[in-house]
């Protein structure tokens, strides 16, 4: 964490932690904070405009901890990482109070449960996601984009409340590989809904352009989930709905995976997918992946086809019945790209569904 002009650098950062004692320590309590603020820091971000700042907190660490109603109302502010600012046009009410809870042996699992928090009218652009290279590793693939990021939720007792709302539109969404890129424009969201639940939605389209290494009409997925508090939360429904995608550049693949894995070099597919998880009882799984034209490589070799294939799932997540009808007029298989390749017809088709058997994390399918 960079040093703030004024106040000497912390021994804290430089030194080994003190030892525990046991001695008596002071007890630190505020009872109305009014403070018109121009810089914050939070961890690695700075946040710099108008904030006003109103609270109470009371600290004895050997005993109890209580930060009670604090409000924070940011106005006109930016957000920097280094020396980098990575949003601008920052404004909205944040507040916070935390139940008592005794310092000394409370991880975050045991506070969480006593966290209540909102966010009001919260808006910010934005302008680059490279502050996400410090938390992702340094894969060949990269996220770029800019756009709205808007919020209005609440959290009781570490619960997130029904009618919560938090929203990022990135226009424009850039996945970029060494040699290739995609773009297009992606929505996150995060919506509360009542008794314990909430979802996560992904909506992103890829439009067809010559430089574009995937082009996608619709993405939209789903992950819903239950939960007590945000230390305990469970998948508890999932969907996707991906229809006509399209990818032409298979460097965009090779850097992502390497030149050892299996990946489409072109072709298209489109694939639909519902998953329910239920606490108790069996669940339920329907998928169909539907594939045209399709090329593959792997390890120096390969293997083209002109092909189209459906597969349909339906079952619970332990067991389910399949469908495989996978046809292939022209296969061409060789490890150079020659005129003496091989080339051969291929169908594959399953007369009666398959029954497929997850058994101790194996996949077993009776044919």
């Amino acid at each position: 964490f960079p040093d703030i002009l004024g106040f000497d650098r912390p021994l804290y950062y430089d030194t080994p932690p003190p030892p525990p004692t046991s001695g008596k320590l002071w007890k630190v309590q505020f009872d109305s904070i009014d403070a018109d603020v121009r810089l914050a820091w939070v961890l690695e971000y700075q946040l710099r405009g108008t904030l006003k700042a109103r609270g109470s907190f009371f600290l004895d660490p050997n005993e109890v901890a209580t930060i009670h109603p604090c409000t924070v109302d940011v106005r006109d502010a930016t957000i920097t990482v280094g020396k980098e600012r990575i949003a601008r046009d920052v404004h909205g009410l944040l507040g916070t109070s935390i139940d008592s809870f005794y310092p000394p042996e409370s991880p975050i699992d045991v506070v969480a449960p006593k966290i209540t928090a909102r966010i009001e009218k919260f808006h910010a652009y934005l302008e680059t996601l490279s502050f996400l290279r410090l938390y992702l590793p340094p894969d060949p693939l990269t996220l770029e984009g800019e756009g709205n990021l808007d919020a209005d939720a609440k959290m009781t007792l570490g619960r997130i409340d029904a009618g919560s709302k938090v929203a990022l539109d990135l226009k424009p969404f850039t996945l970029r590989s060494a040699e290739s890129h995609a773009t297009g424009q992606a929505r996150l969201a995060l919506e509360g809904a009542a008794d314990g639940r909430f979802e996560t939605r992904v909506d992103a389209t890829f439009p067809e352009r010559k430089d574009n290494a995937i082009a996608v009409e619709k993405l939209a997925a789903m992950v819903g989930f239950d939960h007590d508090n945000l230390t305990n939360v469970e998948m508890r429904r999932a969907s996707v709905d991906a229809r006509d995608v399209r990818f032409t550049r298979p460097d965009f693949f090779r850097d992502a995976f390497g030149k050892s894995t299996a990946y489409p070099v072109s072709g298209a597919l489109d694939a639909q997918a519902e998953i329910e998880l239920p606490r108790e009882g069996e669940g339920k799984v329907d998928a169909k992946l539907a594939t045209r034209a399709m090329n593959f490589y792997t390890s120096g070799i390969q293997f083209g086809m002109t092909s189209e294939g459906t597969l349909k799932c339906h079952g619970t997540r332990a067991a389910g019945l399949c469908a495989l009808d996978f046809h292939a007029p022209y296969v061409l298989f060789d490890k150079q790209p020659d005129p003496d390749g091989k080339a051969l017809w291929l169908r594959v088709r399953t007369t009666k569904d398959a029954r497929v058997v997850v058994d101790d994390g194996t996949l077993v399918a009776d044919l």
